[in-house]
């Protein structure tokens, strides 16, 4: 068994006592009590530096962030102010030596940059152009395989599709042809009942009306005609080509 230790009792004058107890697990923490406290005092202050550091970390980066937003806004109102500055360049240019000489100075400044960087990186671009070349040299042949072979299927098909809208095209004078004889037929139709009007009974506004339709209707007829005309029209190349000539005869040129 255990030793819980012992037991010391006090009586004073007055009668009160005082107990005080021991134990034996505390003699056993006093022996070893000295490497724990001492163990506690560590952890507490590397607690203690650990939270500094963090709030010191906090605090850096939170400046940081703050410092970067100001960066980024004063970045933002100078391109503002030299994109002004560049639209007044670009209007006093033609008549301010000073921008011209900067321009000239500038333009001379980065050829002779491309000319370093072309020597130093050139090469190696170059070799990847000419692997690129070579990609894009074998694509396009693919690519021209692919549509010759298309092509040989889908001209058949083509054709066939042609071959149908021409023999309907055929028909297109014909189709005009027809509804020019029916607009005719009503216009005759109007005018019969605007010239029976008298003898039916019919009231004058509606013989005026029939008229009016009919009139309408010869119109629409003779218009049809008119785009059935112009359906194949006869171009005179020569009438084209006269305004061309005679440009030509008045720079002195002969024989036609």
């Amino acid at each position: 068994m255990q030793d819980l230790g012992r037991i010391v009792i006090d009586i004073n004058e007055k009668g009160s006592a005082k107990a005080e107890g021991i134990s034996g697990i505390a003699n056993m923490a006093e022996g070893e009590g000295g490497g724990a406290t001492e163990a506690i005092a560590e952890v507490g202050a590397l607690a203690e530096v650990a939270s500094t550091a963090a709030v010191a970390f906090t605090a850096v980066v939170g400046a940081f962030a703050a410092l970067a937003k100001v960066v980024g806004k004063v970045g933002e109102a100078l391109m503002a102010l030299n994109r002004f500055v560049m639209e007044v360049a670009n209007d006093l240019h033609d008549f301010s030596p000073g921008i011209q000489l900067a321009e000239m100075q500038n333009q001379i400044a980065m050829v002779n940059t491309k000319f370093r960087l072309g020597m130093q990186y050139g090469g190696a671009i170059g070799g990847q152009m000419l692997e690129v070349g070579r990609i894009d040299r074998s694509l396009l042949e693919l690519k021209s395989a692919a549509g010759g072979i298309g092509a040989v299927f889908l001209k058949p098909i083509t054709k066939f599709v042609a071959d149908i809208l021409e023999y309907v095209k055929g028909f297109v004078p014909k189709v005009i042809e027809y509804l020019a004889t029916y607009a005719d037929g009503l216009g005759k139709f109007f005018e019969m009942i605007s010239n029976g009007s008298s003898k039916l009974g019919l009231p004058a506004w509606l013989s005026s009306s029939a008229m009016s339709l009919s009139k309408t209707f010869y119109q629409i007829g003779q218009d049809l005609r008119a785009i059935k005309r112009n359906t194949d029209p006869k171009i005179d190349y020569g009438a084209l080509n006269e305004p061309f000539l005679q440009d030509l005869r008045l720079m002195g040129v002969k024989g036609i």
